[in-house]
């Protein structure tokens, strides 16, 4: 018997969504999964672990105002902006 397959944690999904390519539907999956989400730390966390905050920050700060914390942009933007400047 093969093992049970779970679906992601929206967390996850979300990031999936924000680093692959951008069209209307991922831009709308984008807007689903982000009202979904209720832990924006570990979000961060993932992005920074897979090194895709700048792309993080870009999409999510597209997105209609209040689907995403406005601390989590805070923080996105900061890290990228560090990156950046090490980079």
């Amino acid at each position: 018997m093969a093992p049970a397959v779970t679906a992601p944690s929206a967390e996850v999904a979300l990031l999936l969504r924000c680093v692959s390519g951008s069209n209307k539907e991922s831009d709308a999956a984008i807007e689903r999964l982000s009202s979904l989400v209720s832990d924006w730390s570990r979000v961060i966390e993932l992005a920074r672990r897979h090194a895709v905050v700048p792309l993080l920050s870009r999409r999510l700060s597209a997105l209609p105002h209040g689907l995403v914390p406005e601390e989590s942009l805070a923080e996105l933007r900061s890290i990228a902006r560090e990156g950046a400047l090490r980079g």
